[in-house]
């Protein structure tokens, strides 16, 4: 799908873009897509425009209609730096829906489609970068290394919810220059890889695959597309900050029943999606990723689940749940059946005979 086709099928009323005076020819564009993120939408900002590079970029900043102040601030941003802010306006009416629920589908590929770089970089408006170096660093990188489609660093991890939460998502040998093909991508669950860390080309993103604009997890999707074709940079060094459970955003609710079925869904689903597209040539690698993501997806929702919620996911999931080489398993058939009183209770005494 082009640029025309998605307009034609999901356009329903126009893009405004604020008038500006960005270098019609950068070597990058950093795609910056906000909603409902006032609190936010200034350090993401701030984070891009103290970038220092040898070479021009653009920042397209797609605004989805916010009602808590974010588009005033993104216009203020975009009054301030014209040479650098180009400022699209969207309508809640072009939001496209995935499985019946809104997604930033429209915004993102809109703005994929409107940049001019020879480089893409995003970051979502409730993260921050933290490196002025950042970009430069990754494009030096990416053009030594011409078979380099996608380049990432570590990511710091902060809870809004949890002020105590700090993780730092990275690879194994975090230290060391590394590249990975598209196997170890599937059967890295992910390799660190998050959003705000990635650099990549741009010249694959022109046309797109159908089979994207379907994927429940576009951001897995996007990073499958990539290291299909060609191979994925690690560069050591902290230079992001993903915030997890902001707000509206998708992570919110990350500690519930609900958000742990949907999580472990959409990601088998996108998962199988592109092995339809890539003719099965990873059929092995994702049967084991998605294996995997059952294994701690699973368990994770039974412990967030009432009992009604345990019925339903025992008897819809017996293959996992009864079989007891997963650690775990026979305990919550235990707590299910006899109800977790009884069993601490029993395990309380057991401890004390001991």
């Amino acid at each position: 799908m082009n640029f025309e086709v998605f307009k034609s099928k999901y356009e329903l009323q126009p893009v405004i873009e604020v008038p500006n005076q960005v270098d019609q020819n950068p070597k990058l564009t950093v795609l910056v897509l906000t909603y409902q993120q006032a609190p936010y939408i200034k350090d993401c900002l701030d984070g891009i425009l103290m970038q220092k590079t040898n070479f021009s970029i653009e920042i397209i900043i797609g605004e989805d209609d916010s009602s808590d102040g974010t588009r005033k601030i993104c216009k203020e941003y975009a009054e301030k730096n014209p040479d650098k802010i180009r400022l699209f306006l969207h309508n809640k009416e072009n939001n496209i829906k995935i499985n019946n629920r809104p997604s930033p589908l429209f915004n993102l590929f809109y703005s994929t489609f409107t940049s001019r770089g020879n480089y893409v970089a995003i970051c979502e408006g409730d993260d921050f970068w933290t490196d002025p170096q950042k970009l430069q660093k990754q494009v030096d990188f990416m053009e030594a290394n011409p078979n380099c489609v996608l380049c990432y660093h570590p990511t710091e991890c902060v809870d809004e919810k949890d002020p105590l939460y700090n993780h730092i998502k990275h690879p194994p040998n975090p230290e060391k220059l590394q590249l990975f093909n598209i196997k170890d991508y599937i059967l890295g669950e992910g390799l660190g890889i998050w959003t705000v860390s990635v650099v990549a080309k741009s010249e694959s993103l022109k046309t797109l695959p159908n089979w994207l604009f379907k994927a429940p997890l576009t951001d897995l999707a996007l990073k499958l597309y990539y290291a299909y074709n060609g191979e994925i940079g690690y560069i050591p060094g902290t230079m992001a900050v993903y915030r997890r459970r902001t707000i509206g955003s998708w992570s919110e609710f990350s500690k519930t029943f609900e958000w742990q079925l949907h999580h472990m869904e959409s990601r088998i689903c996108t998962y199988n999606l592109f092995n339809s597209f890539s003719e099965y040539k990873y059929n092995k690698e994702i049967k084991s990723t998605n294996k995997w993501w059952k294994q701690n997806c699973l368990p994770e929702a039974y412990g967030y689940a009432n009992r009604t919620e345990r019925r339903k996911l025992l008897f819809n999931n017996l293959d996992f749940f009864l079989n007891f080489r997963y650690k775990g398993n026979f305990s919550r058939w235990l707590r299910f059946l006899f109800g977790n009183h009884l069993i601490s209770k029993l395990k309380g005494k057991y401890k004390k005979t001991t």
